[in-house]
């Protein structure tokens, strides 16, 4: 079953999961089946990208 996300929700990308500093996004925007994230790179400002829902997992903190 796919992944249902909300306007808000922590995610990271399925394939950083393992690494030790995945990359921490938050959903901004979904929008037929894509969801748009923004995160913060270098604390100045802000990047955004459109991914599939089935390429993100919420993240948990771990």
């Amino acid at each position: 079953m796919e992944q249902q996300f909300k306007i808000g929700d922590i995610v990271i990308l399925k394939s950083d999961a393992l690494k030790h500093f995945p990359i921490v996004m938050t959903v901004n925007e979904i929008e037929m089946g894509k969801v748009v994230c923004v995160w913060s790179s270098d604390g100045k400002g802000f990047s955004e990208r459109t991914f599939s829902a089935e390429a993100l997992e919420l993240y948990n903190g771990e």
